[in-house]
């Protein structure tokens, strides 16, 4: 299945996409000369017309931008997918500069009508829009500065990304039984075969295509930790990781403490891989020997299989989450099969609350791909159902926007668990489930850490080598792994293909404040039953309406308390002892 983009635009020639750029960047100007000037003057009335027309302009600029990401990561290799998603960047740089008035003159309003406005009925929609804009307001500079900055970031920090994706997306990795070459989500499948030989050839065969890439990445990664350090000394940003906290709306503490808790219980991690190696009945436990089924598997899943099991998990918990999926399918809003050229991994994009998500994965029929396909399919229950909230209010930020991901894979998860009689494949499942969830909550840790002392470490002495990203790399993975798993050499260079270090620094550690949030929540549907169902949804739905505290404070959850972090993290230890029980019966 290929996904259908023609609810945006029919293709790269589609002269409309031009042309509403072009328009909307005429009804910024036209915003600009209405309201310039004129903002600090609004009564509630003259701020609900601008904040309507502001909404609108973004909202429609952003859907050319948003069709030519979605083309060029279905396929990195067209140069007219490039050559479009540079053009729709640059225009919404353009746009971005015109209206960047709008924000700076809305943090020059008195504090005392400011507060009247976030109390007026006639601004519901918009308030913690307002709220979220005074958050910053001592992390802005002139509105000529941060133009400068927008501009200069085509052809700097946004150009870089880029060329990291291009590279890795196009990348051919020598691998037997490939004639020319395979893509990363090929090589990387291998490592969960049960075959250690063909772990050991993949795992051989990605290192070389990293180390060929290893001046590139290193090169790369030190121009977005100077590009960074810069812009966070021009903003007044403490710490390297303070703008992605303040934009999550959460506070250091809580990070703090997700981190301290995480780090706390990586023994977790030593104990089951001790366990692994036991059932794997093998000397040594390396780096390639971490996804490694306990038993070969029996089934490989046909897309509709995936499907069907999908959908059949999300009509049990709620026919509103089974019917907002279902339409992935029926409209085709998903692209699953892997090609070169086309971006590793997974994701779903937003688009706008007019419009509807998309979501792209690769996907080769392994149980694991049956889990991303839920995992990205709550993602887009999540983003259709926030679509009652306008442009300015529909996206959450990072911190929540696991949520419905990881319950969606717990949901799928929990079927095919009950569906599963014999006890071997019932401890092979849950193994596989447990290293996703190591993944998602420890490795991110891991990745948070890793960050963090690059991050630092830049700062203090400037440009960092090769070796130094290796070394970094090696210390804050043993420490999650200790003893219990042996890393080789050529794992060190393994941090160069990770995508979120370039695009979004220190996103990793949303994932395990989503998987840890999600085991919070089911522990609640455990209790509650049918009666949580709507609590959920209703959390999905607000979007970006509420913060993150007052909307989990909503349901009881205090973010910034250990103890929370740590009910999570005894579901995972509940996990492992589930599979040293099932080892021993067996």
């Amino acid at each position: 299945m290929k996904w259908d983009l023609s609810d945006l635009y029919r293709s790269t020639k589609d002269l409309r996409v031009i042309k509403d750029l072009t328009q909307q960047l005429k009804r910024a100007d036209s915003f600009s000369k209405k309201y310039r000037n004129k903002v600090k003057k609004f009564d509630i009335t003259g701020l609900k017309k601008a904040l309507t027309e502001y909404e609108n302009i973004q909202q429609e600029a952003s859907k050319p931008a948003s069709f030519a990401h979605l083309l060029f990561s279905a396929n990195t290799r067209e140069h007219e997918h490039g050559a479009l998603m540079q053009k729709t960047e640059t225009a919404l740089i353009k746009l971005g500069n015109q209206l960047r008035f709008f924000e700076l003159e809305l943090i020059k309003i008195p504090e005392k009508r400011y507060n009247l406005f976030l109390k007026a009925k006639e601004l519901r929609s918009w308030k913690h829009f307002l709220q979220k804009v005074v958050l910053f307001r001592k992390y802005r500079l002139s509105e000529r500065e941060e133009n400068i900055i927008e501009e200069k970031g085509a052809t700097g920090a946004r150009a870089w990304s880029r060329f990291f994706t291009q590279e890795h997306s196009n990348k051919k990795y020598p691998l037997k039984g490939f004639k020319n070459g395979a893509g990363e989500s090929e090589v990387l499948k291998m490592l969960y075969d049960a075959d250690r030989k063909k772990r050991i050839s993949a795992h051989q065969a990605f290192t070389a295509g990293l180390k060929e890439e290893l001046p590139r990445s290193s090169f790369i990664f030190n121009t977005k930790l100077q590009d960074k350090y810069i812009n966070d000394q021009l903003l007044g940003y403490s710490f390297p990781e303070s703008s992605r906290h303040l934009d999550n709306e959460i506070s250091q503490k809580a990070v703090d403490a997700l981190n301290l808790c995480v780090g706390k219980a990586f023994p977790i991690v030593h104990r089951y891989y001790q366990l692994k190696r036991k059932l794997l009945k093998i000397k040594s436990l390396y780096d390639y020997d971490r996804y490694a089924p306990l038993f070969p598997a029996k089934h490989i899943f046909s897309f509709s299989d995936a499907q069907k099991i999908v959908l059949d998990s999300f009509r049990k918990f709620s026919p509103e989450f089974c019917s907002v999926a279902k339409l992935f399918f029926d409209n085709r809003w998903i692209d699953v099969e892997s090609r070169l050229g086309k971006s590793s991994g997974a994701f779903c994009a937003p688009v706008t609350p007019d419009t509807h998500p998309y979501i792209l994965l690769n996907f080769h029929g392994t149980a694991r791909d049956v889990m991303t396909l839920a995992h990205e399919l709550g993602h887009g229950v999540h983003m259709y159902l926030s679509r009652v909230n306008g442009y300015l209010t529909y996206q959450g930020p990072l911190t929540l926007a696991e949520t419905s991901s990881v319950m969606g894979e717990l949901l799928v998860f929990d079927a095919l668990m009950k569906k599963i009689k014999n006890p071997k494949e019932k401890l092979a499942f849950l193994s596989a489930k447990i290293e996703d969830v190591f993944s998602t909550v420890f490795r991110q840790i891991a990745m948070f850490r890793f960050e963090r002392k690059i991050h630092e470490m830049f700062r203090s002495r400037g440009e960092l080598s090769a070796n130094d990203f290796n070394r970094f790399w090696r210390e804050t993975q043993k420490e999650m792994f200790g003893s219990s798993l042996q890393l080789t050499r050529d794992y060190d260079l393994w941090w160069g293909y990770v995508s979120h270090f370039i695009h979004t620094p220190f996103y990793v550690y949303a994932y395990a404040f989503g998987q840890l949030l999600v085991f919070s929540l089911w522990g609640k549907y455990q209790k509650e039953g049918e009666a949580f169902i709507p609590k959920l949804i209703d959390l999905l739905r607000a979007g970006d309406s509420l913060a993150p505290r007052e909307l989990l404070g909503r349901i009881n959850i205090n973010i910034e308390s250990d103890k929370f972090w740590n009910e999570g993290l005894k579901v995972i230890k509940d996990l492992v002892k589930e599979v040293q029980v099932l080892s021993h019966s067996l």
